[in-house]
C-alpha cells in the first residue's frame, strides 16, 4: 500500500521539527519530488527564508499554512492583531508568495488556548476577555489582511480543540470563523475525541486538517508520545540481536584481567600505573552498573520518546563524566551495543501499539503498515480534508510515500 494516491490531501508538518537547517531542507525538497503542494511552518523568518527559497522554482500551486501568535524568544503567545501584523509585515515568505497566483498563505493562531490560559492568571483580564480578543484578532485577519489581499486565508491550529471540557487547556470550536478556514487539530487512531468537531468544521466550510496522524499524547497535551508506525527491517529478530550485544558489551567492560594484574604485578608497577588502572577498572565497574540498570529497564519503556529521554538525562552523561575520552574500539562497541537497543525498542513499542490499536477493534491487516492505516483511517473521517505529517529526513520522507509498496 503506498500514500502517493493522497498526495493532495498531505502538507509536509515543518514546524513540528526544530529548525535544523540542511536536513529539515532536502527533506522538504525531497517531498516537494513526490508532490507534495503544501507546507506548514511557524512564522519564524529564517526557516521562512530557507523553505522561500527552496520553493521558488516549484511550478505548480503550493499552499502555506504559517502558525502565528507564539514566539521561542519571549516564550509567550500573543494573539492581538498588533503582534500579528507586525510578524506579517516582516515575513519575506508571505511577501513573496502573495505576489504570485500559484501560492496561498493561509495564517493559523496557533494554541490560542494557551493564550486564554494566561490570561487567567491575569485579574485584569481573565477568560472571557482573552476569548474576546481571540475573536476580535480573527475579524481584523479577515478585514485588514485577508481584504487587503495581504494574506489568502486564516483558521486555527489548536490542540486545545481535542482536549476534554474539563480540561483547563481545552478550547471551544471556533465557529465564527469564515467559510474556507482551516481548522487544524490532533486526530489519530489513539487521540480521536476531535471527530464530533470536524462534522461542525465541514458544516462551516471550514478545511479541516488532521495533525499529529502518526503521533499520539495519552493525555492530548504533551510529555510521553507513542509513534503509530512500523519499522522497515526490524523485525522479531531484533530481540536475539540485542541479547547477543548486551552480552558482548557486558564483557568489554569486565575489569576482571585488570584486577588480577594489579594483583599479581601491583607491587612492581609505579604509582601513576597503579592509580590509572584503579581509574579504569572503577570506571568499568560504573559502566557495568549502568547496563545492567539500562538492560533492566528497558521492559518499561512504552514509547520510543521516554527511552531517548532516559538516554539522553541518565545514560549519555554518566558515560561522559566516566571516561575523558573514549577510544575508537570503545565507541565502535558502545555504539553497536545502542544500535542494537534502539532497534529491539522500536520493533517492541510497534508490536505493543498495534496491539493496542487492535484490541480497540482496528483491523490492521498482517502486512499493512501501521503508518498506511493511520493515515487513511484520518482521511476516511467524514469531515476531514487533509492530514500534517512531520518527517525529519529524506529516508522518512522516501519511507513515509514508498515505503509500503511491495
Amino acid at each position: 500500500m503506498s500514500l502517493l494516491k493522497h498526495l493532495p490531501r498531505i502538507t509536509f508538518n515543518a514546524s513540528s521539527l526544530p529548525y535544523i537547517g540542511t536536513p529539515l531542507l532536502t527533506s522538504i525538497r525531497k517531498s516537494l519530488e513526490y508532490g507534495v503542494g503544501s507546507v506548514e511552518l511557524t512564522s519564524d523568518n529564517k526557516a521562512g527564508d530557507d523553505i522561500l527559497d527552496c520553493t521558488t522554482d516549484v511550478d505548480s500551486a503550493m499552499t502555506f499554512y504559517i502558525k502565528v501568535g507564539y514566539t521561542e524568544e519571549s516564550e509567550k503567545h500573543d494573539i492581538s492583531f498588533e503582534g500579528i501584523g507586525a510578524v506579517v509585515g516582516s515575513n519575506n515568505l508571505i511577501k513573496e508568495c502573495m505576489k504570485r497566483s500559484d501560492r496561498d498563505v493561509c495564517l493559523l493562531l496557533h494554541n490560542p488556548e494557551a493564550y486564554v490560559n494566561e490570561c487567567l492568571s491575569d485579574p485584569n483580564v481573565g477568560r472571557e476577555k482573552g476569548m474576546n480578543t481571540v475573536r476580535e484578532t480573527f475579524e481584523r485577519i479577515e478585514k485588514e489582511l485577508i481584504g487587503k489581499n495581504v494574506i489568502s486565508s486564516t483558521g486555527i491550529a489548536s490542540n486545545g480543540l481535542s482536549l476534554p471540557s474539563s480540561h483547563p487547556l481545552h478550547y471551544p470550536y471556533p465557529g465564527f470563523l469564515p467559510k474556507n478556514s482551516t481548522v487544524m487539530l490532533p486526530l489519530n487512531l489513539l487521540e480521536n475525541s476531535a471527530i464530533p468537531l470536524i462534522g461542525k468544521g465541514g458544516k462551516g466550510g471550514h478545511n479541516v486538517i488532521a495533525s499529529r496522524p502518526l503521533k499520539a499524547y495519552p493525555d492530548g497535551v504533551g510529555g510521553e508520545y507513542f509513534n503509530i508506525r512500523d519499522y522497515d527491517g526490524i523485525s522479531e529478530s531484533a530481540g536475539g540481536e540485542y541479547g547477543r550485544c548486551y552480552k558482548e558489551i557486558l564483557g568489554y567492560f569486565d575489569a576482571e584481567e585488570l584486577v588480577e594484574e594489579l594483583r599479581d604485578e601491583g607491587g612492581s608497577m609505579s604509582e601513576e600505573e597503579r592509580k590509572e588502572i584503579n581509574e579504569t577498572v572503577e570506571g568499568c565497574r560504573i559502566i557495568q552498573k549502568l547496563l545492567l540498570d539500562h538492560d533492566k529497564s528497558l521492559e518499561s519503556f512504552k514509547s520510543m520518546s521516554v527511552y531517548d529521554s532516559y538516554l539522553s538525562n541518565e545514560v549519555i552523561p554518566v558515560l561522559n563524566n566516566t571516561f575523558e575520552g573514549l577510544d575508537e574500539d570503545t565507541s565502535a562497541a558502545l555504539t553497536g551495543y545502542f544500535k542494537s537497543t534502539g532497534d529491539y525498542l522500536r520493533f517492541s513499542t510497534a508490536r505493543d501499539i498495534r496491539k493496542t490499536l487492535v484490541a480497540k477493534g482496528h483491523k490492521i491487516g498482517e502486512g499493512a503498515r501501521m503508518q498506511e492505516y493511520a493515515v487513511e483511517w484520518c482521511l476516511r473521517q467524514e469531515g476531514v480534508g487533509g492530514v500534517s505529517v512531520g518527517m525529519r529526513s529524506e529516508e522518512y520522507v522516501d519511507d513515509f510515500f514508498k515505503g509500503g509498496e511491495k
